[in-house]
């Protein structure tokens, strides 16, 4: 079944219910947002856009956004997704990767961003870029597909720097909704909260998707900031955060002393959590301020979104990630592909659950598009494989010990160093150079670069910071630059990144 057709059901179910709420207290009821995904679709379908096809997305957390992917939907298309903080330079690569042949943007800067990545021939399988709230046409329904048909692309990265689009069947996507809808209990009665970019793929699957699924309505948050985010709990008697970050908690305990006595999040009964490392005082900290307990999760843009989370049923352990879901079976394995006990760390692995309500029913990414030795090394021996480092204990929870990708998680964002530290080495003032994760209070991590630089370069930080940071988007900035004149190594002669870490206090 098409995600699309879930829209439908609830729309003819609800019609006159809230789907979504913003900012401007505005709402958008069921009814409204189907016929604005029916007539997008039908805008996309007389220029020739159908079945398989890709359309990019570019616009902020509104139900336009939403409106589009299900539009594409309706046809069978494939959304992909960017983001909208994202550089003509990061745009062109996705663009020309997925093969896009039409771009649906917010006007302003997502529009220019696509024109200019576009320019030139960045883009030769583009065809059409048209303002979101003007990709109109006759209404549509929403097609039979097959069971493994395709419905987004989201761009991800790995130790190469080489972003990689995740693709995803709707089965997949539904098979995570309907895993949470059962763990959690979501129903009509709950009222949604989406406080980051629906770009992300946990925030909209998670969120919007899910909202949708149960008839609930949905707060969408234009832009993250923890006081809004505590009104809009207050006004709306919030049930459920689908995603959210570390920092969201941690920026809410820095609050001034008489705001965060006005904080009330007494009506919130599931608050999921992931994207970076929570440590444990963080959280028994702001448990004991707020009374509140939120569940802590792990996955990624191939998971899809979640494949762990903290147990309702027993106690927590404050530093693992939680248990496997329902549809999941984690196990840990040598680069042999020897699978180990409990306490030995190895490679994490994910794959379908052979027993329970959801038992067969596991299905990770379906590839890296356009990239099919990736999608084997990651898919391997029917496991996927995150390129992460930890261990189950023997209750079965999973702890994280290391990323093999090096990956930086700021603030919830992926950072992948590579990309960075391929702008860097292209400057010819740098001889060599080492992007790694500094910790930080709020973001979790930033990059900061190692450097060393050619002779007579007179390099110094702020030369470093500028070749990056006025090239990438905010999120990849680096925060901080040390020149040096050698760097740790291995016997192979390959700079030894934990030891740079070291250097900067991460564990």
């Amino acid at each position: 079944m098409s995600l699309a057709t879930r829209l439908e059901q609830t729309a003819a179910r609800l019609p006159r219910k809230a789907a979504f709420r913003t900012d401007d207290g505005s709402e958008t009821t069921f009814a409204e947002l189907d016929e604005l995904a029916s007539r997008i679709g039908g805008g996309l379908r007389e220029l020739g856009v159908g079945h398989g096809d890709r359309v990019a997305v570019m616009a902020g957390s509104h139900p336009g956004f939403v409106a589009a992917f299900f539009g594409i939907w309706k046809l069978g298309g494939i959304a992909v997704a960017l983001n909208p903080q994202l550089g003509a330079e990061e745009v062109r690569h996705q663009l020309r990767s997925s093969g896009a042949r039409a771009a649906l943007c917010d006007p302003g800067r997502s529009a220019d961003t696509v024109e200019a990545a576009a320019a030139d021939g960045g883009a030769p399988e583009l065809e059409r870029i048209l303002p979101l709230d003007e990709a109109r046409g006759a209404p549509v329904r929403a097609a039979e597909l097959a069971d493994d048909a395709l419905a987004t692309i989201f761009y991800t990265s790995g130790t190469t720097g080489v972003p990689k689009g995740a693709a995803h069947t709707h089965r997949s996507l539904a098979t995570q909704v309907d895993v949470l809808v059962d763990r959690y209990g979501y129903g009509e009665d709950d009222v949604f909260v989406s406080l980051l970019p629906i770009c992300l793929l946990s925030i909209l699957l998670l969120g919007p998707v899910t909202s949708i699924s149960v008839g609930a309505t949905c707060r969408l948050l234009s832009r993250y900031d923890p006081w809004a985010f505590a009104e809009a709990v207050k006004a709306d008697g919030t049930t459920v955060i689908g995603a959210t970050i570390p920092m969201l908690f941690s920026d809410l305990l820095d609050l001034p002393p008489e705001r965060a006595r006005q904080v009330d999040l007494s009506t919130i009964r599931i608050a999921c959590c992931g994207g970076a490392p929570m440590p444990p005082d963080v959280r028994r900290a702001f448990e004991e301020r707020f009374a509140f307990r939120f569940v802590h999760a792990y996955g990624g843009t191939e998971g899809p979104a979640m494949v762990t989370a903290d147990p309702l049923d027993r106690p927590r352990k404050f530093d693992s990630v939680g248990i496997p879901l329902a549809h999941v079976r984690i196990s840990i394995e040598d680069d042999d592909g020897r699978e180990l006990g409990p306490g030995e760390i190895g490679e994490i692995c994910i794959s379908a659950r052979e027993d329970g309500p959801f038992a067969g029913r596991y299905e990770p990414m379906a590839c890296y598009w356009g990239q099919p030795e990736e999608t084997q090394r990651t898919l391997r021996g029917g496991k996927l494989r995150l390129g992460d480092v930890g261990y189950l204990d023997e209750d079965g929870f999973l702890y994280l010990v290391d990323r093999k990708k090096d990956m930086i998680i700021r603030g919830g964002m992926n950072v992948y160093p590579k990309e960075l530290e391929s702008l860097l080495h292209a400057d010819p003032r740098v001889v060599e150079c080492a992007v790694v994760g500094a910790p930080h209070p709020r973001y979790g991590e930033v990059p900061h670069a190692f450097v060393r630089p050619a002779p007579g370069a007179g390099l110094d930080e702020s030369d470093v910071l500028a070749i990056v940071n006025d090239r990438l988007a905010r999120y990849k900035h680096l925060a901080g630059a040390t020149v040096v004149d050698d760097f740790p190594r291995n016997a192979l002669g390959k700079i030894v990144k934990r030891e740079l870490r070291d250097r900067l206090g991460s564990s």
